[in-house]
């Protein structure tokens, strides 16, 4: 059983952080955890999402809305039901909360933090180091109904946030599915074996050699999510998810989570979604349009028939390319962006001042990547889809001058081309922030 230890020592930290030895941060601090439930305390978001919580108990013995918080600040920790005592000391809620609920203590001497709660039943004699036992967390996690529980957050989590006035006026959504690995253990429910490349990408035991090492047998769930973005990045907001055995397909799951979000908080909020080839479906795409007014945006398979159209318009002597700019690199390791025109002249300007140095030519700059946008509009060769589509195809210039097409469909018919290309591009701009909204689900 592995040990973690945590202790409060300013100097040590300070110290690592200047000789470069500490290689794990915890990401959320104490001031800043506290913060954000004082927000949520302060606005009642705790407390309206606990009204409706579909509790397994009769008899509330502790609070919804603190086994809400707890659940939180578990997840920004990323830590299990046992760590429970040692968060809470590390952590902000209990300074949010307030002396009615716990007190932190700093030992003079030793600097050993201590926490003294009152609880909310007169069961337990002894003293509390934490306003519930982590076991109750657990329990109660686990006598949740799954069913009951993705209906209460799909509903309630984006009726909350409408209210809070969160949801940003243009409307953009992100619809995902993702695979969450679990041990090798028949005891996590509805959860299923498939084989796996090096990747992590599901391929068929019967095209492949699963003696090869390349693949693997892990056992898995899939979280499915609809996320609301806005186009500076600074909203990532689930609202609503529905987590089921690795082998179900996503794709009619997400739409029935677009139907639900929609009759939680009504028409007009979401107007773009966002989505990927596995995800492709014309029959609802089409609905939504038609039913909700919801564009879709995604890109189409090399074997469709509206991609094999849009390239033979390319063909065409007066079909109309126009240059897209795609967003400047802002960190060295974004190599898939252009770099800003200023850094290019400098970078040419070095180089020159170098080869005069060493009494050389000046060298010749490299030609930068760049891309063309193509658009057709009102095309019907998807003849899944019910509804008019603009096509809009993508041709990528590298440096070396190879180019590589690929192609996006949305059913807005009054999208630009570097429009509609914008609005997709948001899907790779917050991977990071979605690999850690993954990997935490």
């Amino acid at each position: 059983m592995d040990l973690v230890a945590f202790e409060n020592d300013r100097k040590f930290v300070l110290e690592g952080l200047r000789h470069g030895e500490v290689d794990y941060m915890e990401s959320v601090s104490e001031a800043a955890e506290a913060d954000l439930f004082r927000h949520l305390i302060s606005r009642d978001v705790l407390t309206r999402l606990a009204e409706t919580y579909p509790t397994p108990r009769e008899k509330e013995e502790v609070p919804v809305w603190l086994y809400l918080a707890s659940q939180i600040t578990l997840k920004l920790h990323d830590a299990a039901y046992h760590a429970f005592p040692y968060v809470l000391r590390s952590g902000g809620l209990i300074t949010a909360l307030g002396p009615n609920v716990g007190r932190k203590a700093v030992h003079p001497d030793t600097a050993d933090v201590t926490l003294s709660c009152e609880g909310f039943n007169d069961k337990n004699t002894n003293g509390r180091q934490t306003p519930c036992d982590q076991d109750f967390l657990r329990k109660l996690g686990s006598d949740t109904k799954p069913d009951r529980l993705h209906a209460w957050f799909n509903r309630e989590v984006p009726r909350c946030l409408r209210s809070l006035k969160l949801f940003d006026a243009e409307g953009l959504f992100l619809g995902d599915a993702s695979y969450i690995f679990v041990p090798d253990n028949e005891n996590y429910e509805d959860s299923v074996k498939l084989l796996f490349d090096e990747h992590n990408h599901p391929v068929d035991p019967k095209k492949v050699d699963v003696a090869d090492k390349r693949y693997q047998w892990r056992r898995c769930y899939k979280v499915v999510s609809l996320i609301h973005v806005n186009r500076s990045l600074d909203l990532f907001l689930t609202v609503a998810a529905r987590v089921v055995p690795g082998n179900r397909h996503e794709c009619p799951i997400l739409y029935e989570l677009v139907d639900g979000f929609v009759q939680a908080v009504d028409r007009g909020w979401m107007k773009v979604l966002i989505i990927d080839r596995g995800l492709i479906d014309g029959p609802n795409m089409g609905r939504l349009k038609t039913a909700h007014q919801i564009d879709t945006i995604v890109p189409l398979k090399k074997n469709m028939n509206a991609y094999q159209d849009m390239l033979g318009l390319t063909r065409l002597k007066d079909f109309q390319w126009e240059p897209y700019q795609a967003p400047y690199a802002t960190r060295r390791d974004q190599t898939d962006r252009p770099k800003h025109p200023t850094l290019i002249k400098r970078e040419v300007k070095r180089q020159q001042t170098l080869a005069k140095k060493k009494g050389l030519p000046p060298p010749q700059p490299l030609p930068q990547p760049r891309t063309l946008l193509g658009i057709a509009r009102g095309v019907t060769s998807w003849t899944d889809c019910p509804v008019p589509l603009t096509v809009v195809i993508n041709r990528e210039i590298d440096s070396d001058e190879t180019v590589n097409d690929w192609v996006l469909a949305t059913t807005c018919s009054s999208c630009g081309a570097g429009q509609v290309r914008s609005n997709y591009t948001l899907r790779t701009a917050i991977e990071e922030r979605h690999r850690q909204y993954r990997r935490k689900s």
